[in-house]
């Protein structure tokens, strides 16, 4: 439309300041999704949502908008996702499944809440048990069954409280 009116009148000075600053705003915006773009695996996700936020603030119908929208979006449910499935093989004690959702969640959101604690935890029930299972063969080996089997037993009641401080978290 300014462009329209800058034709029939070249000196109309609100359509040229009108026309400098929609050219401003889509330069801003373009600038807000090459930098979405160039950080989509890099940058924690809610860094990215505001970019995308004050670029659509800026320019709403910006024509990198929707492929930068779409890609986030993708990123974003990934994330969701994967913090699903990390939190349903938690809650089943299946560990090495979860640790590798969480890594992967991780990845996608680096500043993810409680993921590294999640994580941590996770190894140190796996650094335990893989102990306790030694423990159980140094038994077995020289037939001392009762200790063996006492030994499975703990470790089938630490399993099962990790598996419970999960569900209650």
């Amino acid at each position: 439309l300014c462009q329209d009116i800058l034709k029939v009148c070249p000196t109309h000075s609100d359509a040229q300041r009108l026309l400098a600053e929609l050219r401003a705003r889509y330069e801003q915006a373009e600038q807000f999704y090459a930098t979405i773009k160039r950080e989509l695996d890099h940058r924690p996700l809610a860094e990215l949502i505001s970019l995308l936020q004050e670029a659509v603030g800026l320019y709403p119908d910006h024509p990198s908008g929707h492929l930068v929208q779409t890609q986030l979006l993708a990123r974003a449910q990934e994330y969701s996702q994967r913090m699903e499935e990390a939190v349903e093989h938690l809650r089943q004690g299946l560990w090495e499944p979860a640790l590798c959702c969480l890594r992967r969640v991780q990845q996608i959101n680096p500043a993810a809440p409680n993921v590294a604690g999640a994580i941590e935890f996770i190894r140190e029930v796996q650094r335990h048990v893989e102990l306790v299972r030694g423990h159980i063969d140094d038994a077995v080996r020289p037939h001392d069954r009762r200790r063996a089997i006492s030994l499975a037993r703990a470790l089938d009641e630490y399993a099962q409280d990790a598996r419970s401080s999960i569900r209650s978290a």
